[in-house]
C-alpha cells in the first residue's frame, strides 16, 4: 500500500438503510504541493507536506526553477530558498521583494500552517521607525524600513545564511535600519538598497521584528551577519504569539571588541498594574536614549516607546496624541467630542472623582497626566481609585500638594 492511498473502513451496511458517501476532506495528503491553512488538516500532516515540498524542490531543481522563472517578479540574481513559497503575489520569504515593491508576505506558524502576517508585525515595524525618527530627531532618509541589504558571499558563509539546499545567500531585508548621522545619497529613500561592497555606510542600528517563521534566522544567522558587518547595535523585538503562547520580548546586542554583548533590560516590569504589559527599557547608544515595548491592555497593540531626555516622557505617536488631547482639555480648548482611549478615561475619571465630592481632583489628575504623559496602566489605576476613592492620590500616583483635595461631606 502506498502512502498516497486512502483507506476508509465502514461497518457492514444495514439492508434497509441507504448509505451516504463519506465526506471528502478539503485538503488531503495528495495535495502536498498546496500549503494548508488552519482547518484543512492536522499539524502533523501540514508539517509533513511542507517538508515534502522542500525535498521535491531540491530533488527536481529544473521543475522548481521553471516555476520561479514564470513568476512576474522573477529575479535571476536572487538566491531563492527551497524552504520558502514563491507565488505571483505572495511569498513566505521575508527577505524577498519585487523591484522595491513588497509582495504579500505570509508565514508558517509553529504548527506548520500558512497564515497572513500577524497584525502586530507590520504595525510594529512602522511604529519602531516612527519612534527612532523621534528619538534621533531625524527623518526617514536616515531611518529606513525594509531596505534590501546586499553583501558578499563570504559574509553569507560566515553567518551561515544558506538555503535549504545549501546555497549561500547574499541579501537580507532588515525591518528597520538607522544610518550614520548626516549620511544619505539622495536615492536611498526611493530604492532602499544598501551594498556592503559599494560606497554605502554600515548602519549604526538594525531592528528585526520576530515572527514564528523568522525567529531562528533573526536570532542566529542575521545576528551573526550584522556582527560580521560591524553594525554597532542589533535590536530584536518579539511581539509574542497572538494566542499569548509566546511572551513579547526585547533584546539589544551591542558590539564590544567586535563581538555582540547583551545589553541589560527588556524584561517584564513587575511594578505595572492591571493587564498592561511593559518591558524594562534598554539603553541604545545609537539613539542616545532608552527604548521599551508597551502594551496598554491585553487587547491593545504593542508599541515601541522612547524616553524624551528633555521632558522625561515616554513617547510614541499615540502617546503624543494623547498628551495633546490632555493639554487641550486642561486649557479648555477641546472642541467637539473626541473619541478614544484618552477621552473615555477622562469621562470615567470625572465619574470616579465627581466634582461635588472631590473638588478639583479630576482636574489635578488631567494636569498631572498632561505634564508627565498618560500612564500605560491608566485604566487599572482609575478602576482602583473607583474602588477606594478616598485613596485616589495613592492609586493614581498623584503627588500631594498644598491644595490637597479631600471628599466633601
Amino acid at each position: 500500500m502506498t502512502t498516497d492511498m486512502v483507506v476508509r473502513e465502514q461497518a457492514p451496511p444495514d439492508r434497509d438503510r441507504v448509505l451516504e458517501p463519506a465526506p471528502v476532506p478539503r485538503w488531503t495528503y495528495r495535495d502536498w504541493r498546496v500549503p494548508p491553512g488552519h482547518g484543512d488538516t492536522t499539524p502533523d500532516a501540514a508539517q509533513a507536506a511542507r517538508r515534502r515540498r522542500v525535498i521535491h524542490r531540491i530533488l527536481h531543481p529544473d521543475q522548481w526553477h521553471a516555476h520561479l522563472e514564470a513568476l512576474p517578479h522573477y529575479d535571476p540574481e536572487y538566491v531563492y530558498d527551497e524552504g520558502h513559497e514563491y507565488e505571483d503575489d505572495w511569498t513566505t520569504d521575508p527577505d524577498y521583494c519585487w523591484d522595491g515593491n513588497h509582495l504579500h508576505w505570509r508565514i508558517f506558524d509553529e504548527e506548520g500552517f500558512l497564515m497572513p502576517i500577524p497584525r502586530d508585525h507590520a504595525y510594529l515595524i512602522g511604529n519602531v521607525q516612527e519612534a527612532l525618527c523621534g528619538a534621533l530627531d531625524t527623518d526617514r532618509d536616515t531611518v529606513l524600513n525594509e531596505p534590501d541589504y546586499h553583501f558578499p558571499e563570504e559574509l553569507g558563509r560566515i553567518a551561515g545564511l544558506r538555503t535549504e539546499s545549501g546555497a549561500i545567500q547574499t541579501k537580507v531585508q532588515p525591518d528597520v535600519v538607522v544610518l550614520p548621522p548626516g549620511w544619505h545619497d539622495g536615492q536611498l529613500p526611493k530604492s532602499r538598497v544598501l551594498h556592503v561592497d559599494a560606497d554605502h555606510p554600515v548602519p549604526t542600528l538594525v531592528v528585526e521584528v520576530v515572527s514564528a517563521s523568522t525567529a531562528g534566522r533573526d536570532r542566529e544567522g542575521k545576528r551573526a551577519l550584522y556582527e560580521a558587518l560591524g553594525v554597532h547595535e542589533y535590536l530584536l523585538l518579539d511581539p509574542g504569539g497572538e494566542d499569548q503562547s509566546r511572551p513579547p520580548g526585547l533584546v539589544l546586542d551591542r558590539l564590544q571588541d567586535g563581538v555582540y554583548a547583551r545589553v541589560p533590560g527588556g524584561n517584564p516590569d513587575l511594578s505595572v498594574e492591571g493587564d498592561a504589559l511593559v518591558l524594562t527599557p534598554v539603553f541604545s547608544e545609537a539613539c542616545d536614549t532608552v527604548l521599551r515595548l508597551v502594551r496598554p491592555a491585553s487587547d491593545a497593540r504593542l508599541v515601541c516607546q522612547w524616553r524624551d531626555p528633555g521632558t522625561g516622557r515616554w513617547r510614541d505617536h499615540d502617546t503624543d496624541q494623547a498628551t495633546a488631547l490632555l493639554e487641550s482639555r486642561v486649557e479648555g480648548r477641546a472642541e467637539g467630542r473626541v473619541e478614544g482611549r484618552v477621552e473615555a478615561l477622562l469621562r470615567l475619571l470625572e465619574r470616579v472623582l465627581p466634582e461635588s465630592a472631590y473638588p478639583g481632583a479630576a482636574e489635578q489628575v488631567a494636569q498631572h497626566w498632561a505634564a508627565h504623559s498618560l500612564p500605560v496602566d491608566a485604566e487599572a489605576r482609575v478602576l482602583a481609585a473607583a474602588a477606594e476613592p478616598d485613596r485616589w492620590r495613592d492609586h493614581l500616583r498623584i503627588p500631594a500638594n498644598t491644595d490637597r483635595t479631600s471628599p466633601s461631606r
